[in-house]
């Protein structure tokens, strides 16, 4: 059974992961120029983009989807989780 500070730690690690994509994913964009350019060059939509990263990001990047854009943007597995 899990302990609550091993809930508080794997909370913490997840939540550095999060902020790691996002800013990852604003450097992409500033790289790009726009969301526009970004979404031609990942295959996702520039709203959908803008949700993930930008100063107020309201979701967070899943596993699944930082993948996609590492893989979309010729980067190597992992790139979006690292700071």
């Amino acid at each position: 059974m899990r302990t609550k500070r091993d809930r508080a730690a794997a909370n913490k690690a997840l939540e550095a992961v999060q902020r790691a994509r996002v800013k990852n994913l604003n450097f992409c964009k500033e790289t790009a120029g726009s969301w526009e350019e970004l979404a031609r060059w990942t295959g996702k939509a520039p709203h959908f983009l803008l949700v993930l990263g930008g100063d107020h990001p309201k979701r967070a990047m899943g596993e699944k989807l930082a993948r996609s854009i590492e893989q979309n943007l010729g980067l190597e597995p992992g790139w979006m989780d690292r700071p």
